[in-house]
């Protein structure tokens, strides 16, 4: 499972390595589409990051995206960042960290050198995901601030999930909600105005005997 988290004492680390050292400090606001494609062996492959951000004071504009693998071998990670991670549209990598012996990655993204307050920019970005012998159970966003909208969407190249939930964790403990299973390959969650905290979508495969 791949998920952005919460600010344990490694994620916040990466985070002053890659010059971040508070979210609340970030001068911005945001709508998040995190899309996951899972393969069909049902092994996560892809992340697709879409940010849409509005500049809340004049400056620079820079995002961290941070990234934890659970059970994958550290020789499955390249020794290139740049295999994991790709600027896809409206930014450019700056600072990165890789430390796969905790299944972390993460990179500075740079949106603007010197936006003026009210600037929006549509940022892309996508993550290659190091091979994993396990199959996805869940997709995860960790929300570390106010944010005005996030979707979660997961697509199933191959077999499609026997049940599926969404789920929000604001530190009062995970309230879900069972999803429909519909032939589309899709499943999806979006939240408005949400966090600090986590939201999600979990699923069951047909042989795992859940129901």
């Amino acid at each position: 499972m791949s998920q952005a988290m919460p600010e344990t004492g490694l994620v916040a680390k990466a985070l002053g390595e890659l010059g971040f050292m508070q979210h609340d400090e970030l001068p911005y606001e945001q709508t998040v589409h995190e899309k996951l494609l899972v393969d069909a062996v049902g092994v996560e492959r892809t992340l697709e990051f879409r940010h849409i951000v509005r500049a809340l004071s004049p400056g620079p504009i820079r995002l961290p995206s941070i990234h934890v693998v659970d059970e994958v071998d550290p020789a499955a990670f390249s020794t290139s960042i740049e295999d994991h991670f790709e600027a896809v549209a409206g930014c450019k990598l700056g600072r990165t960290v890789l430390w796969p012996e905790h299944g972390l990655m993460g990179a500075e993204l740079i949106l603007a050198e010197d936006a003026r307050r009210g600037d929006i920019a549509v940022v892309d970005h996508r993550i290659q995901l190091p091979p994993s012998a396990l199959r996805a159970v869940e997709a995860t966003y960790s929300v570390p601030r106010r944010t005005r909208e996030v979707l979660i969407q997961v697509e199933f190249a191959g077999e499609l999930p026997a049940t599926a939930e969404e789920y929000v964790d604001l530190g009062e403990g995970a309230i879900g909600y069972r999803l429909d299973v519909r032939p589309n390959r899709l499943l999806q969650l979006m939240v408005q105005d949400v966090g600090p905290g986590l939201v999600g979508i979990r699923w069951t495969w047909p042989d795992d005997g859940v129901s």
